[in-house]
């Protein structure tokens, strides 16, 4: 783990050195547009797998959770986290739809650097605009079904991935 969080610390120490100030201010903006505009969408109805989710899974106990898969709307991760975020701040719209809001809206760093890394800068900062700005994925980022959690563990595995093939380090695989 050691030489796993070293490699990590080093890439973004080397990626903040090759970044100038405007490129990284321009970075921020877009991010945090983007975190706006997923915000602005928490307010919309509730739909009917969001109700379903929190009503048969959600207010169950977590050994329910964990052992019941009658239905594929129990995206077992994701309804942990309505469980607590409801337990934590009470039944509201906002505190079922945090857990995806969060995930949405850290898709948006992660993508970025992944891109960066693979790529260069400028194509990075296009795709995060891209990422930031897209309809489907700013509906997922406010509805509370998860899917926003499955394309941020999507993308820590391509960063994995990529980690895994640079250094071999095992952590990483």
């Amino acid at each position: 783990w050691a030489s796993f969080r070293a490699d990590l610390r080093n890439g973004l120490h080397k990626l903040r050195g090759r970044t100038s100030a405007s490129h990284k201010r321009f970075v921020a903006f877009v991010i945090v547009d983007g975190a706006l505009l997923r915000i602005s969408q928490m307010g919309l109805g509730v739909i009917h797998d969001e109700a379903f989710t929190y009503v048969a899974y959600a207010e169950k106990p977590v050994g329910y959770i964990l052992s019941n898969f009658a239905s594929p709307n129990n995206h077992i991760l994701h309804t942990l986290l309505v469980k607590a975020s409801t337990a934590l701040f009470g039944v509201h719209l906002w505190s079922l739809r945090m857990p995806a809001l969060l995930a949405g809206i850290l898709v948006m760093p992660v993508f970025y650097v992944f891109a960066r890394l693979m790529f260069n800068r400028y194509i990075a900062l296009l795709s995060l605009t891209f990422v930031a700005a897209s309809g489907a994925l700013i509906e997922y980022s406010a509805l509370a079904r998860g899917y926003s959690l499955t394309w941020l563990f999507m993308l820590c595995a391509l960063l994995a991935g990529r980690h895994f093939t640079k250094s071999n380090n095992v952590v990483s695989a």
